[in-house]
């Protein structure tokens, strides 16, 4: 922990996912998941939306690394309705992304338990 963690909460939204995605590059996913399980329920509670999709995204990439599947579809999935619903498209191709890739893994899987 350093010394300016507790302001990170009071940072911009654009340096917060500046930071997850450092954070993400390097495989820090414990930092990554003690800021947005700060973040994310603050957010939701004052029904701020913006930014939601890319802490969700986050964190469907901490739970991912988890080997949480289904929690990290879940995940996605709240990411892709968030961008839905505030008409928002950058995130949403990521989004889309990470979830064609999780149903890709989910064929794999299926066909080697299948053939095994």
């Amino acid at each position: 922990m350093s010394q300016f963690d507790g302001l990170l909460p009071f940072a911009s939204l654009d340096i917060v996912t500046l930071a997850c995605q450092m954070l993400l590059t390097l495989g820090r996913f414990d930092r990554i998941a003690a800021i947005l399980d700060h973040l994310i329920p603050i957010r939701e509670q004052a029904g701020a939306l913006q930014g939601l999709p890319d802490l969700y995204y986050f964190k469907g990439h901490v739970l991912l690394n988890a080997d949480e599947r289904s929690e990290t579809q879940m995940m996605l999935e709240r990411a892709q309705a968030a961008s839905v619903k505030m008409g928002e498209r950058r995130m949403r191709w990521k989004i889309l992304f990470a979830l064609a890739c999780m149903e890709v893994r989910k064929g794999k899987s299926e066909r080697l338990r299948q053939a095994g």
